[in-house]
């Protein structure tokens, strides 16, 4: 169509506009918005200026108990009298309820060992939803949870809202971190224990149980 190729490639509205003033026929308005948004060279095009996002899909409702589980871990904090420094968390999506695991290091053997024993103690997950930090992507993490049968799942850069649950319960639990004065700090690792049992105890706003 010459009032669109030959004219700049307009937009559907300025091309009908220009069409207009010499021609007219049946169902004109139609042939031209298809004519335009078929036009290889315009889809090649970014008319708008903007920078375009792929869309983020909603995670599917999950109504089974530690079938998908977000990982994730707090720290480094100050070294504990047992030489702890790190916080690796778990937190189930249909109930919320979390699991925290202080350990001296977080290489990938660390934590696959702490994962172990807390699946052991409770139920293995189908479904593990972390960052893209290095020892959640590593070649050990991936075998590890090949071996199991849990598939994997990485949240988008900058992003944290996809670990919602997870990322609440470290607020949480690092505010709970903060009631505790430097002299406690000194074994902070000892009162994770407690401070579990405080969160699991009363009702979740998001669940009501």
């Amino acid at each position: 169509m010459l009032s669109h190729d030959r004219a700049g490639h307009m937009g559907v509205e300025k091309t009908k506009d220009r069409i207009l003033q010499h021609f007219y026929w049946p169902n004109m308005f139609q042939d031209v918005m298809r004519y335009c948004r078929s036009c290889e060279i315009c889809q090649k095009m970014d008319k708008s200026g903007k920078k375009r996002k792929y869309p983020l899909l909603p995670m599917r409702i999950i109504g089974v108990l530690f079938k998908r589980i977000g990982i994730d871990i707090v720290g480094p904090l100050i070294r504990s009298r047992k030489k702890k420094m790190h916080l690796p968390t778990i937190c189930d999506f249909p109930t919320t309820y979390p699991e925290a695991i202080p350990l001296a290091n977080i290489r990938t053997n660390t934590v696959v060992d702490a994962l172990i024993h807390v699946f052991a103690r409770i139920v293995l997950p189908q479904e593990m939803l972390h960052d893209q930090r290095t020892n959640f992507m590593s070649k050990v993490m991936k075998l590890f949870c090949q071996k199991l049968g849990i598939s994997q799942s990485a949240t988008s850069a900058r992003h944290q809202q996809t670990n919602v649950f997870t990322e609440r319960f470290h607020g949480t639990l690092k505010n709970m971190l903060r009631s505790l004065s430097d002299e406690q700090m000194k074994h902070w690792d000892e009162y994770i224990p407690y401070f579990l049992f405080s969160y699991r105890e009363v009702p979740c706003q998001t669940t009501g149980y």
